[in-house]
């Protein structure tokens, strides 16, 4: 499959693209070739108290590749319980890749962010995780949480993974 691919380094609202030391901009766009095509989205509703440095997973995608470029997209939405801050962090394998922080307004306020990067990696086995946590100094009843089964129009958390040459 080749598909045109293009991606933009936002500001505000939590968002940002970011790839292994390069941008990918809508002024340049190059063909590409999707490999293959791994995602994870939650199916259940999740909350959180859990606090910055401790971080717990919320989702995963394990991939085999036969080495090049892996881009991955993660969104997020969802609502805290007061005026809280959550931080959601896209690990490779363990390694910290990129991360957004979210901001909260208040009780039943839902947000959004997103997070785009791609890495080279070396073939063989590799897992994609997303892990979330409160912000330390966060105020209110600190709890975040991610509804897709009870708001299924509101809240949503998916991780997409594509091997790309």
């Amino acid at each position: 499959m080749t598909n045109r691919f293009f991606s933009r380094n936002c500001s505000g609202g939590g968002a940002k693209a970011s790839g292994a030391g390069r941008f990918l901009s809508r002024s340049a766009p190059f063909e590409l070739s999707i490999l293959q095509v791994v995602s994870d989205d939650l199916d259940v509703d999740v909350s959180t108290t859990v606090v910055d440095p401790v971080f717990a997973t919320l989702l995963t995608a394990p991939i085999t590749t036969i080495g090049g470029d892996l881009a991955m997209f993660f969104t997020v939405s969802g609502v805290a319980s007061g005026f809280v801050n959550g931080e959601y962090r896209l690990l490779l394998d363990g390694a910290l890749l990129d991360s957004v922080a979210i901001s909260f307004i208040g009780p039943t306020f839902g947000n959004s962010g997103s997070v785009v990067h791609v890495s080279s990696v070396l073939p063989g086995a590799h897992t994609v995780t997303i892990e979330w946590a409160l912000i330390p100094g966060t105020l209110g009843g600190p709890s975040l949480s991610v509804s897709p089964v009870t708001s299924p129009n509101r809240e949503h958390a998916s991780l997409v993974v594509e091997e790309i040459l």
